[in-house]
């Protein structure tokens, strides 16, 4: 299951802090459609990205606002998967 409430910024940070090469790391900032991550997303750096998601606000271009928007109007259902389960 995917991690909640943690963004991807923190867990790269995370990484740098336990000392995994950034050669691995900065592989995750790359385009991996079958991953989910397509280049549209790869285009937005993780940081910025993040900051747009906790804030509203950032330095992304309209385009890519749009774009997020879109994603999080198309993946809403997911947050609400385990609304009611005591797990």
């Amino acid at each position: 299951l995917p991690i909640s409430g943690v963004y991807k910024s923190q867990v790269l940070e995370l990484c740098n802090l336990l000392g995994i090469p950034e050669e691995i790391t900065n592989s995750s900032r790359q385009a991996d459609p079958e991953c989910g991550r397509p280049q549209e997303l790869a285009d937005i750096n993780i940081e910025e990205l993040d900051e747009y998601l906790k804030t509203g606000v950032g330095l992304i271009v309209k385009e890519q606002k749009r774009y997020i928007e879109s994603i999080i109007r198309k993946n809403k259902f997911k947050s609400n998967i385990f609304t009611g389960i005591n797990i």
